[in-house]
């Protein structure tokens, strides 16, 4: 039986950098949706637990959720896709006044890859080649010096796409905590110091510790972290947050010395 023709090394190399981008660039895009949809999660059932509180009427809950969730999707979206404009254009600046100063300054400019070279541990002959042989091509050379003086990445910057993504997962995570105040009775009976627990509060809040802690969790392990360490602590966050909703959404109108029906 005929042995199986491995590729040549040169193709080999050239298909892993392009798995390991591929796979550095999903890992971007799951930071995106983690944080977004953690944000939905924890805003809304801020929101929802704090309108729970303060009044029983479904519509108003369910509508201040949508308000809120709506709102938030918006402003997710389109801060994620002004930050990564803006960040880019500034990049891009950068990357202008590198190839300025490459043609004003090309003797210099080779020195300071030389220089660079020689922080990454290359004997000074040895970078001197290397940077010798890159500043042949132009291209090459304001690539080398973006990356390695400026520190930029230009093609991992994608406005439209983050803010896109952003937008959605927020609009993901806020119908976690929402959903249980369509499903499930908004009335809750009084209980010690006047608090009350109703069944669309109970579902809203477990059904989004569960999500937070699946996600926590799933971060966790893809940064080689224990999973249960991280999907504590994320639930704990949005346990506070569901509790800080609701004692605000509660007491406040009391407070205020308004009555919106919370309790029966």
């Amino acid at each position: 039986m005929a042995a199986i023709q491995q590729p040549p090394p040169r193709q080999l190399a050239a298909e892993h950098i392009d798995h390991s981008r591929g796979r550095v660039a999903r890992r971007s895009r799951v930071r995106e949706v983690i944080f977004g949809m953690q944000d939905g999660l924890l805003t809304t059932l801020g929101l929802v637990s704090g309108v729970g509180g303060a009044t029983a009427d479904r519509n108003t809950i369910l509508l201040a959720a949508i308000a809120g969730s709506l709102a938030g999707v918006f402003a997710m979206g389109a801060g994620a896709y002004i930050s990564s404009k803006s960040q880019l254009e500034v990049a891009e600046a950068e990357v202008e006044r590198e190839r300025r100063e490459l043609s004003e300054h090309p003797e210099r400019e080779l020195e300071e890859l030389v220089q660079l070279f020689e922080l990454e541990g290359l004997p000074e002959n040895d970078a001197r080649v290397v940077a010798d042989k890159i500043a042949q091509r132009p291209h090459a050379m304001l690539n080398a010096m973006t990356q390695k003086e400026l520190g930029l990445q230009l093609g991992s910057a994608q406005p439209r796409a983050e803010g896109l993504v952003m937008g959605l997962a927020f609009l993901v995570g806020s119908l976690v905590p929402v959903a249980p105040w369509a499903l499930f009775s908004t009335r809750a009976t009084a209980g010690p110091l006047g608090l009350g627990f109703s069944p669309a509060l109970l579902w809203s809040v477990s059904a989004t510790l569960v999500v937070l802690f699946a996600m926590g969790a799933g971060k966790s392990l893809l940064a080689r972290r224990p999973a249960l360490v991280g999907g504590i602590e994320i639930a704990a966050i949005g346990a506070l947050s569901g509790c800080a909703g609701y004692l605000l959404g509660t007491f406040l109108p009391r407070a205020l010395g308004a009555h919106l029906g919370g309790l029966q």
